[in-house]
């Protein structure tokens, strides 16, 4: 499958993803829909924090395959234990945002799933410093910036 026919199937799934959430948010509110996305974001922490225990070299090879088998046109650099993940487009933003979330909206749904996702991964791998968004897009032709900070 080419890269734009995945970037694609991966947009498609977060479109439903995207719709699922707004149901949710217009009938429950945001807060329930937001805890539930911590929640998955904590479940996948130890896979990351597992891939740390490679280095930091091999922890951003895993992270940029895993990122571009996901549809994201991504790069990473390494800077000693320093992992800066680029990600030049998202098809999780770009398909909540077409199902009909507002940037706002699309944005908490990111920051959730990061809010508990550092603190599971470090369970895993005390080496871990730090995980967090550095950048958060403006809109879809922006990009993001996550850093991944291990010790040396």
């Amino acid at each position: 499958m080419s890269i734009s026919k995945v970037a694609q199937a991966a947009k498609n799934g977060f479109a439903m993803y995207g719709s699922l959430a707004k149901e949710l948010i217009a009938k429950h509110g945001g807060e329930i829909v937001y805890e539930a996305v911590e929640a998955m974001g904590e479940s996948s922490g130890p896979v990351y924090g597992e891939w740390t225990k490679l280095g930091a070299e091999k922890y951003a090879e895993q992270l940029l395959a895993s990122q571009q088998a996901g549809g994201w046109d991504s790069e990473v650099k390494v800077d000693g234990g320093k992992v800066t993940l680029i990600n030049h487009t998202c098809p999780c933003y770009s398909g909540m945002r077409e199902a009909g979330l507002s940037h706002e909206q699309a944005k908490n749904m990111c920051y959730s799933w990061w809010r508990r996702f550092p603190e599971s991964a470090r369970k895993v791998n005390s080496s871990i410093k730090n995980f967090h968004i550095e950048k958060y897009r403006s809109n879809e032709s922006d990009y993001c910036l996550e850093t991944f900070e291990l010790e040396k």
